[in-house]
């Protein structure tokens, strides 16, 4: 199977990434990443604390060590340049979508599937009906009660003692495709939320292989068809969401989880630890 994956630059999404692709070895890949700073994360404090965390940090300090340690890469998560080596593809960071460029490169690619993990760029229309069996989107929120952006977030400062994954079809709209599965992982109140993003995906990726799988053998589950009535979409946090989210005891960063999610690159060289044990956020 020809596979596109549109995921976001960050370390969720290429530990998402990586665990589907351990599981999906026969299918040719090429990897779209978007790379979108918003206004927001560039002056509100508590957002770009969490851009240098998911982005700037893994961007600018762990893959660039990732690509030069020329090792077997054997046991450990890759960079997005290592994933798209192995499996043959090209990489490409994604501007626009609507720039004609793009719809001409998804042509010649032309995908049986694309899938999207964290991708910032929405599909245009013209683009769905290019690959043969359609676009996946995993969204890290129980839809459609969390559409939008920062799902796990709103449902921890909503007290949810799950957090849901939701696997769907994309249509034109957002995050408003029909459901064909949901995954859910329990809050735990002693980890940070960057741990829980990072974590939560993974269910949704297990759902996302079967459905794979699935697809290639000739089912394509239809999904079901989300109620608009119980449809709430949530934008990016302000300053009192982020108030609430301390005042119960939360964390945006904890540095010994985050030590914790960057194990899974662990054949670093050693002694380059880029954390010490200590709290942000």
């Amino acid at each position: 199977m020809r596979l596109l994956i549109c995921a976001k630059n960050d370390l969720a999404a290429n530990l998402a990434v990586n665990h589907l692709l351990r599981q999906l070895p026969d299918c040719a890949v090429t990897i779209w990443l978007s790379d979108i700073d918003r206004a927001a994360e560039l002056s509100d404090p508590d957002l770009e604390t969490l851009r240098f965390f998911e982005r700037q940090l893994p961007k600018q300090w762990l893959w660039p060590l990732l690509d030069a340690a020329a090792d077997d890469a054997a046991g450990r998560c890759l960079s997005y340049s290592e994933l798209a080596l192995r499996h043959g593809g090209a990489l490409a960071v994604v501007d626009s979508l609507r720039r004609p460029y793009w719809h001409e490169r998804l042509a010649d690619l032309a995908p049986d599937l694309v899938i999207s993990i964290r991708f910032s760029h929405i599909f245009p229309p013209p683009f769905l009906a290019v690959p043969r069996l359609g676009v996946l989107n995993l969204h890290p929120g129980d839809l459609p009660r969390y559409a939008g952006l920062f799902a796990p977030f709103h449902q921890i400062v909503d007290g949810r003692a799950r957090l849901g994954c939701t696997l769907h079809w994309v249509d034109a709209g957002i995050d408003t495709g029909p459901v064909i599965g949901r995954r859910f992982m329990a809050v735990d109140p002693a980890r940070s939320l960057v741990w829980h993003v990072c974590r939560l995906y993974p269910h949704g990726v297990d759902l996302l292989v079967e459905v794979v799988r699935e697809l290639a053998g000739g089912r394509r589950p239809p999904g079901e068809v989300q109620q608009p009535a119980q449809r709430r979409y949530y934008r990016l946090p302000d300053a009192a969401a982020f108030a609430r989210f301390r005042a119960a005891g939360w964390k945006l960063v904890d540095y010994s989880d985050y030590e914790q999610l960057l194990e899974a690159y662990r054949r670093l060289p050693a002694g380059l630890s880029p954390v010490a044990h200590t709290a942000a956020g």
